[in-house]
């Protein structure tokens, strides 16, 4: 295991991932072990293609205890709210500015923002297995962003904010596939 404080190559997490079971793996401890991880640059500019439609996910790597995704929006892209189905959550800006927001219950008005931010780089957030979240480029320039999901993220739980009724959304690599 690498060293709790030094960044590790994709080879180093690789090994890292390999070696702990996901379920039993805290928020905290996947934030600490994924911000220290450093991609090369060149692997993340290969891995940027942007669609008009919707934001794309562009596929990077991926192990039976995590993905990795470059994520490319345009202005005025966002996803649904959502959680992610048992998966935790890195985001890493890698270019321009996210809106992340957290979103909550509300007693009989379905879902209610609870905070906001925008991050630019180097900035990074993370969403845990139960919350509830939207991300969105809210500025007049592309994003890109890397994503990693442990376990690999197959499935969204997507909220309607008024109601707070849901429906299971499964995905593939580009999310315009799941629009059609």
């Amino acid at each position: 295991m690498p060293s709790p404080t030094a960044s590790v190559s994709l080879d180093e997490y690789l090994l890292a991932m390999a070696q702990t079971r996901i379920a039993d793996m805290t928020q905290a401890e996947f934030v600490g072990l994924t911000d220290r991880l450093r991609l090369d640059p060149a692997l993340i500019e290969r891995n940027i293609a942007f669609i008009p439609e919707a934001y794309a996910r562009n596929f990077v790597c991926r192990t039976p205890q995590f993905e990795l995704l470059v994520l490319c929006w345009e202005p005025g892209h966002r996803t649904t709210v959502h959680d992610h189905a048992g998966s935790l959550n890195f985001i890493r800006v890698h270019r321009g500015e996210l809106t992340s927001r957290l979103f909550e219950k509300a007693p009989e008005t379905g879902l209610a923002v609870a905070s906001e931010e925008r991050l630019a780089p180097p900035d990074h957030t993370s969403v845990d297995r139960p919350e509830i979240h939207q991300l969105a480029n809210t500025s007049r320039d592309r994003v890109v962003t890397v994503h990693v999901y442990a376990p690999p993220l197959t499935q969204l739980t997507v909220y309607d904010v008024e109601t707070g009724s849901t429906r299971s959304l499964p995905l593939r690599y580009t999310v315009v596939d799941d629009l059609a």
